[in-house]
Order: C-alpha cells, then sequence, then structure tokens
C-alpha cells in the first residue's frame, strides 16, 4: 500500500512538473538545428510510416539568412510567384492522379522580369531562381495535404520577409515612394517529426549592394502567418489536438 501510494504521489510530481513547462519551453526541446536541415541528397528513402497516437506536434520553421534582392516584386505579388513556382512547375500532379511529386534540385522555375538597378539605372533583364533542395512526404494519408501546407508556409514567410521595412530600401534613382526588397535564401518547414518537410531556395541571378536583409525582424511575422492561416490544417493532418511552432534563422546577422 505505501508503495501504491509512493508512485501515485511520483506520478502527480512529474505531471505538475511537465504541465509547468512554459510553451516556448517545450519548443525549444524540439527546435532544429542548422546542421540538422536535410537536403535531396542527405534524405534517407523510407518507407510508408504510421503515426503512432499523437497528442501534440511541432512546426518548425527555418530561415536563410544570405540576402536575395527581389526588386519590386513584393508582398502578394511575390508569394504568388513563389506559390505557382513550388505548387504548378516543382511538384505537378503526376501518374493521372492528384497526387503531387515533387522534383529535386536539378530543376529550376525561374521568375523573370526582376527590376534592379546598375550604376544609376535600372533594368529588368534579371530573374529569381526557385528550386526544391529537398523534400520528404513519408505517410500516405498526408500526401494530397501536406504539400500545400508547406508551399504555402515557405511563400508566406517569402511574402512577410519582403513586407518588413527593415529589409526594404529607396533605389537611388527610383521613383519615390516604390521600394525595392530583399528576403532570405531559403525556407524550411518541417514537423517535429520530419514526417512531411521541404527545403525551397530562392536565388538572385544578379548582385546588388543596396538594402540588406534582416532575418531576425521577420520572425513573427511568418509564425503569425501559421498560425493564423495555417495551423488548424496542420492539426487535422497530423491528427493532434495541439500544434506549437518554432522559428529560427541561420543567423541573426543582419547582411
Amino acid at each position: 500500500m505505501k508503495l501504491y501510494s509512493f508512485v501515485l504521489s511520483m506520478i502527480a510530481t512529474l505531471t505538475a512538473a511537465d504541465t509547468a513547462r512554459s510553451p516556448s519551453e517545450t519548443n525549444t526541446n524540439h527546435a532544429i538545428k542548422l546542421d540538422k536541415i536535410p537536403s535531396i541528397t542527405t534524405a534517407r528513402t523510407t518507407p510508408t510510416l504510421a503515426l503512432k497516437k499523437r497528442y501534440t506536434n511541432v512546426i518548425n520553421i527555418s530561415l536563410g539568412n544570405k540576402k536575395q534582392h527581389v526588386g519590386y516584386l513584393t508582398g502578394q505579388g511575390l508569394y504568388d510567384k513563389v506559390y505557382d513556382c513550388l505548387w504548378n512547375t516543382l511538384c505537378p500532379v503526376t501518374g493521372g492522379t492528384s497526387l503531387r511529386t515533387c522534383k529535386g534540385p536539378t530543376e529550376t522555375c525561374t521568375i523573370p522580369g526582376i527590376w534592379y538597378n546598375l550604376r544609376e539605372k535600372q533594368y529588368r533583364n534579371s530573374h529569381l531562381d526557385i528550386k526544391i533542395a529537398g523534400y520528404n512526404l513519408d505517410v500516405d494519408r498526408m500526401y494530397r495535404a501536406a504539400p500545400k501546407l508547406l508551399i504555402e508556409q515557405i511563400a508566406g514567410t517569402f511574402k512577410v520577409s519582403s513586407e518588413d521595412a527593415k529589409n526594404c530600401y529607396q533605389p537611388t534613382n527610383g521613383e519615390r515612394g516604390k521600394l525595392m526588397c530583399n528576403v532570405g535564401d531559403y525556407v524550411y518547414v518541417s514537423d517535429q517529426l520530419s514526417l512531411a518537410w521541404m527545403n525551397a531556395t530562392l536565388r538572385f541571378n544578379g548582385e546588388t549592394i543596396e538594402g540588406s536583409f534582416d532575418c531576425a525582424a521577420v520572425k513573427q511575422a511568418a509564425l503569425s502567418f501559421l498560425r493564423d492561416k495555417l495551423m488548424d490544417w496542420w492539426k487535422g493532418v497530423l491528427q493532434v489536438g495541439t500544434c506549437n511552432s518554432y522559428i529560427m534563422c541561420a543567423s541573426n546577422e543582419v547582411t
């Protein structure tokens, strides 16, 4: 009887300690590490997995910190172009079904007509290259929903990056009040178990010296996009009642 009481006491103590942890502590325990972000070459090929009964999960987001010029293509316009590249060109429907198969890093989707400055003149003959550096979808039932959620978060993160004032500037010879902006070089999104993840890169094919990119400045906006627009969908796909979120930058240095 004494042993039984002792066991109950220990369970109560552990439960109270777990409940007392803050959400940030819980998220930190599942935080992705930069050197653990997989690429198409390092991802293992695994058989279809069955999700064990779970009650919580975490959506992880990682942002690249290398400045990439997007010119006047910002906000919703940038979102639409990135989404179209990933959804229609790089992850097309295949095999006469509604399932999508994403292409690897050897395939590129080009977004043309990017404005830039050169020797006090503006030109529009540069472009952005969008690639999927890696992806994984291990669960059959996630094939239909997960790609859309991953792609929406990636496009949304580039969108909010281009909307932050710290990442935009008035070009020296541009129209007054019309800003050019910069974003990071990649967005990686995954669930806690890495059953569904995607790493998409964005590259400007030219060089610019104006403006900067502050990754830390857009972290909250990227999380808000996830929580406001996609989190309820993630809960359904992952079959969990609670889904937390975590975000990190490759570096907090302003580039």
